[in-house]
């Protein structure tokens, strides 16, 4: 179970990156962070887990989502400065 999550915050990352507009990033947010997510559909795989194990298989899930959540933050800010950098190179330009 723990190289499932793994896996999706791999994917997640890696989507992430390779997002080079706001409206790509803003789809990956969806698809992983969304109420129909793959983290989400991680967190309703717990419903199936023993009582035991439900813990620990939360704090990899919330640690997975804390991971999609700061790189998607950090790749907006780039996007975001990306954009400004394009504007301000148009603006010496005209």
């Amino acid at each position: 179970m723990s190289e499932h999550i793994e896996q999706v915050q791999n994917e997640a990352l890696a989507a992430v990156q390779s997002a080079g507009t706001m409206e790509e990033l803003n789809q990956v947010r969806i698809a992983y962070l969304g109420k129909k997510g793959c983290i989400q559909a991680l967190m309703a795989e717990m419903k199936n887990l023993p009582k035991e194990e439900k813990p620990a298989f939360g704090q990899k899930v919330n640690a997975c989502k804390q991971a999609v959540t700061e790189a998607l933050e950090k790749r907006q800010e780039a996007l975001k400065e990306a954009a400004l950098g394009t504007q301000l190179e148009k603006e010496k330009i005209d």
